[in-house]
């Protein structure tokens, strides 16, 4: 992007069309103005620097464009951007050169007074709602009210796309406030249905997933087709787990002791244990968790499940819930069953 510099403008004596020469800073009187202007060195130019630029030709003619400066030798290079002619001008050799500021160097506002695709030194960019902190900025970011004090730190490092942890840092006191990592969901699309004791994957409840540790917890709606069918599940996980634990959770229509029947109703009085199975082991076609053999109180009736579990992972890989019957009968996972997932490392 080309730089804007205040009040530098100097005489030329280049002809043609190629790169200019810069001579001195235009003297007080000297026309378009009555006040000195600065060499494009003693207004801040540094050499090698991009600046929009003003010619005006003695004969009348004018061009903006940008320019690179060299400062050996004291020359700007001419890409044009608009001219009285058309094209560059084959300058007179009377010409005066100016900084100027373009169009684009203007930041526009949109019909709502707010500001729109900004870029700010490729340290902040604003562009379609986004606001990006850029690779400029390598340490840390801050937003300031009118008291400095009160200043809102973003520590540069901070992704929350990748899963870490965002740290910002009040002025006042300078406490750290950590934003963790938050939950992602899933939910069942269509049913998953089976009749057989070898498991398949419940697809629509698959996540990817980074290395870390995670607690999950699949909120699960079943049927099966019979009373005398019991569920069965396993948890994988197809990159690298070192740790993984789950367990399988269900209201038992027994009242004081687990039955293995999962319960449709249960009142107060009536039934109620929780019962469970856990595994430390992952599984895909052979269940590590099932709800036993006594099936359940009602054919084709929702049934509420969960499973619970803590993972730790040390690559990518995708985290699975696989589905199967206690016996070769239809067990349904219903749509609108679910995952939740948070890492917590």
């Amino acid at each position: 992007m080309s730089k804007l510099y205040n009040r530098a403008g100097v005489s030329s004596t280049t002809s043609g069309t190629g790169t200019v020469t810069l001579g001195s800073a235009i003297a007080a009187g000297v026309t378009p103005n009555a006040c000195s202007y600065l060499t494009f060195a003693n207004a801040g130019v540094t050499d090698g620097q991009v600046v929009s630029y003003l010619i005006l030709d003695a004969n009348g003619a004018w061009e903006v464009g940008t320019g690179t400066y060299t400062s050996s030798g004291t020359t700007l290079s001419r890409t044009l951007i608009k001219s009285s002619t058309g094209s560059l001008l084959s300058l007179s050799g009377s010409e005066q050169v100016f900084i100027a500021a373009l169009s684009s160097n203007i930041v526009n506002l949109t019909e709502n007074n707010t500001f729109a695709n900004i870029n700010i030194d490729g340290l902040l960019n604003v562009n379609s709602g986004q606001f990006t902190v850029g690779t400029g900025v390598t340490d840390v970011f801050y937003i300031r009210d009118t008291d400095q004090s009160h200043a809102m730190e973003i520590d540069i490092g901070s992704n929350i796309t990748a899963d870490r942890i965002l740290t910002l840092v009040t002025g006042d006191q300078d406490n750290t406030v950590e934003v963790p990592f938050l939950p992602k969901t899933k939910h069942l699309t269509a049913d998953h249905s089976i009749s057989s004791t070898t498991q398949t994957e419940v697809t629509d409840l698959s996540i990817t997933l980074v290395a870390g540790t995670y607690r999950f917890s699949y909120f699960l709606i079943c049927q099966a087709a019979a009373t005398t069918t019991g569920f069965t599940f396993s948890v994988n996980y197809t990159g690298t787990a070192t740790q993984i634990v789950s367990a399988l959770s269900w209201i038992d229509s027994a009242s004081t002791a687990a039955t293995g029947s999962v319960d449709d109703t249960t009142t107060g009085t009536v039934g109620g244990v929780t019962a469970s199975w856990v595994a430390r082991a992952e599984g895909t076609t052979t269940a590590t968790m099932n709800t036993g053999t006594a099936g359940n109180t009602a054919a084709d009736t929702d049934l509420f499940l969960k499973i619970e579990g803590v993972i730790t992972v040390t690559n990518g890989g995708d985290l699975e819930l696989w589905h199967g019957s206690e016996v070769a009968a239809a067990t349904r996972v219903e749509s609108g069953s679910n995952l939740q997932i948070t890492r917590v490392v």
